[in-house]
């Protein structure tokens, strides 16, 4: 079980969405998401099931969790 999820800049979820291998129509609409929201600059990080997080490029349905940060300008 995955689970996809947007932030807001205050760090609010917008969005959240869960897939299993199993569900081929949600597994279609997260890798959709996924798309979407990374040609509109979102920055993905994804969480391993064994822990631990990384920067991915491209979906990846055996994550545990994928968030989607806006970028933020520093001052």
């Amino acid at each position: 079980m995955g689970e996809l999820q947007l932030l807001t800049k205050s760090g609010n979820i917008e969005h959240k969405l869960t897939w299993n291998q199993e569900n081929g129509e949600k597994l279609l609409l997260a890798k959709k998401l996924f798309e979407q929201y990374r040609k509109k600059g979102l920055l993905p990080i994804g969480e391993a099931h064994g822990g631990g997080w990384k920067h991915i490029f491209t979906f990846d349905p055996d994550l545990k969790r994928i968030i989607f940060m806006p970028l933020m300008a520093g001052g």
